[in-house]
């Protein structure tokens, strides 16, 4: 195998996991619709339908397009 070729595998493996893994963790934060403060990085899918994320602060339930859905719910300690 030259060595070109293996320099191409390595890095479409590393662009592969590195690019998608920073632009999780480096794209602003969405903020909560109803109090203002950071929503989570990652999504919930399985929480409640529709709710894709939920307030840590005030417990409102996010849909994908940044909109207020639901009950809120307690925070959690």
């Amino acid at each position: 195998m030259s060595t070109g070729l293996l320099l191409v595998i390595v890095a479409g493996v590393l662009g592969g996991i590195l690019g998608p893994l920073l632009y999780v963790l480096l794209r602003p934060r969405p903020m909560c619709p109803e109090c203002g403060g950071p929503l989570t990085r990652l999504r919930n899918c399985w929480d409640t339908p529709r709710v894709m994320r939920r307030c840590p602060a005030c417990g409102c339930g996010v849909d994908v397009k940044g909109r207020a859905v639901g009950e809120k719910r307690p925070r959690r300690d």
